[in-house]
Formats: structure tokens, C-alpha cells, sequence
């Protein structure tokens, strides 16, 4: 991966790209057409006997059914089958249900006795549907880098409320679907070179069903697995393509593309081979629904798995990891058993931690900030002469069977030995802030909701407001240039919580305010151990006109994040 560089601030005449996507709700879910893609690479990879059964009128189905567990069209299955599943796996009317848990057992039961009756259009659309739930586990814009580039920022001329507008456009796509290995005859040939390489291994004489159904529904698992393994790839050779049109660069992408789509061909085929040796056991029989209860029982294992996860497997992370041998002044707590909407702190904890590593590695290289896995964190705690400083996000949750409690140990520790605290969002303990503190701290009492975050103000009316710095040093205020919010993506998290001012310590230190329409409320202060501080205003992109850099591929804030940041770390070194 390369390295750090600084931002660039809008200029004219200044040469970046556009994420040529459309951007609709559904689609935040997994790929778009990319799960077309899946379904034509498995069906070229059928037996010859299977393509000669596969009809052509079915075509437009069998595309159709590869995006069924979004929500498509139930008429696709046959009217007994649909009555089958709902009666003894609970799927309802919504098809979103097919992508995990007994609908996904049934629709593989299913599979089978398809096989086992010589309905060959079921065979097929069940392998469809199957092959995206199993996809799911590999697209990229789970990854939460690709994920911001793909939701959170946006087309420059995007109407406000449509994401950050901050790509200006080139007219070359980005390659966040697996759809982009099929754009022209270059990344065709990457396509079939790799497919052509596919082997599909022979599962086991005595599969049973209880075992692929293990395969497959560790979706949770996989999707972490899957989407960030690669991309550092994309991400590097995406923005070289879209930025220069290197037809290398290109070729690199499809190829880091087909490292994630072509393992749920594999999967899938794998799957249908398992489903063939079980429709030729004269005893088949569908599991009883009392069984499938009893297998959903067991499922933790998948959570040891996640909790296992190694750090370095967040590709798109490693250049702000640790440098062996040089101790971090500064660590920011991450968490690489995240998934999505999922989380330990918060959603933005990973991306928005990287980018304050990357800020401070630019503007403060002496510090050597990092990112610190929380379960070290928890495990073994820090020394606050090494490390004076580290930043958390919101909260510490019993996330996946993660060690809050000794996360909490620990830190607790950490600030009794001296050590400083930056606090973003949420609710920090009054160990930290001081229980006068947190008494004062005020909240919106709503929840985020999925793309509608919640400030003390209506979204709207964030519009004419202003974050100012009102901590030591030189003041500043910035106005809310573009609207954080997109139709799609989980991102978008808000900063509802303020202080009521008259009812603080004397002693507290007011840091940042929200300015809205003749009222005032204070977001920002430092008390204790702690610095706390709302994430809008940190948040890239919200309060500045500024750009991301592409050339190398960055990770850091926004002008106005770093003088904040930059502000906070002054006071918390006086």
C-alpha cells in the first residue's frame, strides 16, 4: 500500500476522479450487477450436462433469481416450494430472509429434492439465489473503505443529501462491483483467464446436510474474510485507472475482483456438487424444523471465528498499523471484528480512525500514531509514558464476545496512570470526564436511523450551521458546505449530543460548539482524562470544501478535523 500524502484542498484546474456508481438504497446490501456476473460465471462452469439442460427462455429468471434474496420477485419460485419454505423454514413475504438462517437450510433442501425430481428450472433458480447469498460474503463494499468511496462520497454535482460530492468526474468507472470484470475485452480476458484457472474441490462421500449448510451460512464470517482481503488492491489500482486510464491498472482491479467474485462461483458449485450426492441418497429426507433449531442453537462458533480475526487481514488498514520497534505516542483504538452495521465503538470507527492516523502521520510524523487493535487493548492495556494519548470512539460494547469489561479494566488503569483520552461521540465514563461532566451531557434522545443521523438540530437545518473551535488557542468556525447523508450506506453517523454549559464544573474547558440559527450548543469540552468531542467535527468533507488525495491513495481528515485534532493534542500535552 503507499504511503501518506497530504490532502489537496480544491483548486482549479485540479485533476481527480469520479466513482461512476449509481447509488440506490437496495444496492447497499451487496453488488449490484456484479451478482449477474456470479450467475453467468457459474453457469459456464456447469457440467456440460447441466448447460444443456438450462433452457434459454430461462435466462431472464435465472438472472432474476441471482438478486432474489434482495427483496426480489417470490413468483420466480414455484408457488409449492414458496409454500414449503414459509410453513417450515419461517420465510415471510420479505425475500431479504434468504440470506441467512433456516430460509437459506430450506432453499438448499430444496435444491435437492429439485434434483431428486428432475425439476430443472428450480435446480437453476435455486443455484441463482444461492449464489448470491453465498456472494454476499465477498462484495467489496462491505470492506469500509470501499464502502466510503462507493456511499459516502459522491459525484462532484451531486444534489446535497446524495453523499459528499467530492470526486470530480473523469469518465472512467470505478471498480467497486464484480460487473466491472465484464466492461471490455481487456478485463474479459482477466475474467476468463481466472475462470478458466477455477477448480471446484470434491466435497465429502458423507457431506451431510447440517455440514453445507455450515458452508454457507457463515456469511458473517466469510463477508470480513472476503472483501478486505483485496482490497488494497482495488483500491490502488482502481484510483490509478480511473485517475490515468493505465490499462495495467485496470487489468490489476478486474484481477482483485476476481479474487472476490469467483469464490462464490467456487461455492456455489461446490454446493451444487454437495447437493447432488445427497439427491442420490435413496434416504433423503428434509431436516425437521425442530433439527434446524437445534443447528442455529450451535452457531457460536462462527463468533470465535470472527473474534479471532487478525488484524492485518484489513488490508486497506496496514499503512497506519504500528511500526515494530517505534513506540506510537498516539494509538487509536480499532477493531477488525466489525462487520457493517456491527461494531465494538462505531460504524465510522475504522475509516474515520484511519484517517486521524494518517493526518497525524502527516502533520505530526514524530508522534508515530497508529491503530491498535482493542483486543491488545483489553488483553494487556498501555503504558501512558509510551503512549499518552489514545483515542476512542463512542462506546465499548460486548461486540461478538469482545472483552469489554477487560477493555474497560484497562482503561480505567490507563487514565488512573495518567493517560489523556480523546472521546468522540456517545457517552464516555465518568472516570474519564467526571461525573459533574457527564450529568451535563445532554442527547437528542433519538437514534441514528439507517441514512438519517441525528444532530441537536433537524439535518436540514444543519445546512446554515456552523462547528467553531472554541478551545485554547486561535478560534475558528467552519459552515456546513455539504449535507452528510446518502440514500445508502452506514456511515452516516450522527453527533447528537451536547452539554448543558450552566450545569458544568468550573473547571471544564469548552472546545467546540454547533451554531445553529441563533442558538448555541456546546459539543466539545475537555474535563479529566478526557477530551470529547462530536464526530461532525472530524467528519472529512462536511465543513470544508476540500478533496481526498488519489495520487497516492490517502486515508486523512479535512483541513478543519486536523486543526482540531491538532488543537486537542496541544492541550493535552501542556
Amino acid at each position: 500500500m503507499n504511503r501518506i500524502k497530504s490532502f489537496s484542498p480544491r483548486m482549479a484546474g485540479s485533476v481527480l476522479f469520479v466513482i461512476s456508481v449509481q447509488v440506490f438504497a437496495p444496492s447497499a446490501w451487496a453488488w449490484g450487477c456484479g451478482h449477474d456476473t456470479v450467475a453467468r460465471c457459474v453457469l459456464k462452469k456447469l457440467p456440460d450436462e447441466w448447460q444443456s439442460k438450462f433452457e434459454p427462455e430461462w435466462k431472464g429468471k435465472f438472472l432474476a433469481a441471482a438478486h432474489l434474496p434482495d427483496n426480489g420477485n417470490p413468483k420466480l419460485l414455484k408457488p409449492e416450494d414458496l409454500a414449503w419454505l414459509r410453513e417450515n423454514c419461517g420465510l415471510g413475504n420479505n425475500m431479504y430472509a434468504l440470506h441467512k438462517g433456516l430460509p437459506v437450510y430450506g432453499e438448499i433442501e430444496r435444491l435437492v429434492n429439485a434434483l431428486r425430481t428432475g425439476d430443472d428450472y428450480s435446480v437453476f433458480v435455486y443455484l441463482a439465489s444461492l449464489s448470491h447469498t453465498i456472494a454476499d460474503g465477498a462484495a467489496c463494499n462491505h470492506d469500509p473503505i470501499i464502502h466510503m468511496l462507493t456511499y459516502t462520497w459522491s459525484p462532484e454535482g451531486s444534489p446535497q443529501g446524495r453523499g459528499l460530492p467530492v470526486l470530480p468526474k473523469t469518465g472512467r468507472e470505478w471498480p467497486v462491483d464484480f460487473s466491472f470484470v465484464e466492461r471490455d475485452t481487456d478485463t474479459k480476458a482477466v475474467l476468463v483467464r481466472r475462470l478458466e484457472a477455477l477448480a471446484v474441490p470434491e466435497p465429502p462421500a458423507d457431506i451431510t446436510l447440517e455440514r453445507l449448510f455450515a458452508l454457507v451460512d457463515r456469511w458473517d464470517v466469510l463477508s470480513m474474510e472476503c472483501n478486505n482481503r483485496s482490497s488494497g488492491r482495488i483500491i490502488e489500482a482502481g484510483a490509478k485507472w480511473v485517475k490515468t486510464g493505465d490499462v495495467a491498472a485496470k487489468c490489476e482491479a478486474a484481477d482483485a475482483l476476481c479474487d472476490l467474485g469467483l469464490w462464490p462461483v467456487e461455492r456455489t458449485l461446490y454446493l451444487f456438487k454437495a447437493a447432488q450426492i445427497l439427491a442420490a441418497r435413496p434416504d433423503f429426507a428434509p431436516t425437521l424444523r425442530t433439527t434446524k433449531d437445534a443447528v442455529f442453537a450451535k452457531k457460536g462458533t462462527n463468533e470465535v471465528a470472527i473474534l479471532r480475526r487478525p488484524m492485518a487481514n484489513d488490508s486497506f488498514a496496514q499503512p497506519y498499523f504500528a511500526e515494530p520497534g517505534c513506540p506510537s505516542r498516539v494509538r487509536v483504538m480499532y477493531s477488525p471484528i466489525d462487520h457493517m452495521a456491527g461494531s465494538i465503538f462505531d460504524a465510522v470507527a475504522r475509516p474515520v480512525g484511519c484517517q486521524i492516523v494518517g493526518s497525524l502521520k502527516a502533520r505530526r510524523p514524530e508522534l508515530n500514531a497508529s491503530l491498535m487493535d482493542a483486543r491488545e487493548f483489553a488483553k494487556m492495556g498501555l503504558d501512558p509514558q509510551v503512549t499518552p494519548v489514545i483515542v476512542i470512539f463512542r462506546r465499548v460494547a460486548a461486540y461478538r464476545r469482545f472483552d469489554a469489561k477487560g477493555f474497560g479494566e484497562n482503561l480505567r488503569a490507563y487514565a488512573k496512570a495518567g493517560g489523556k483520552v480523546i472521546w468522540i461521540n456517545g457517552k464516555p465514563p465518568a472516570y474519564l470526564i467526571g461525573a459533574e461532566a457527564l450529568q451535563a451531557l445532554r442527547d437528542v434522545d433519538r437514534k441514528d436511523g439507517y441514512c438519517n443521523p441525528r444532530y441537536p438540530v433537524p439535518l436540514d437545518e444543519l445546512m446554515t450551521s456552523f462547528v467553531a473551535w472554541v478551545g485554547p488557542g486561535e478560534k475558528h468556525a467552519w459552515k456546513y458546505v455539504h449535507k452528510p447523508v446518502n440514500v445508502a450506506g452506514w456511515q452516516w453517523v450522527g453527533s447528537p449530543q451536547w452539554f448543558e454549559r450552566s450545569e458544568l464544573p468550573k473547571d471544564v474547558v469548552p472546545l467546540i460548539e454547533l451554531r445553529a440559527n441563533g442558538r448555541t450548543f456546546l459539543t466539545g469540552i475537555a474535563s479529566g482524562s478526557c477530551a470529547y468531542i462530536p464526530l461532525n467535527a472530524v467528519f472529512p468533507f462536511c465543513i470544508t470544501d476540500d478533496r481526498p488525495e488519489f495520487d497516492p491513495f490517502v486515508l486523512r481528515l479535512d483541513s478543519a478535523g486536523e486543526v482540531i485534532l491538532l488543537a486537542i493534542l496541544d492541550l493535552m500535552n501542556e
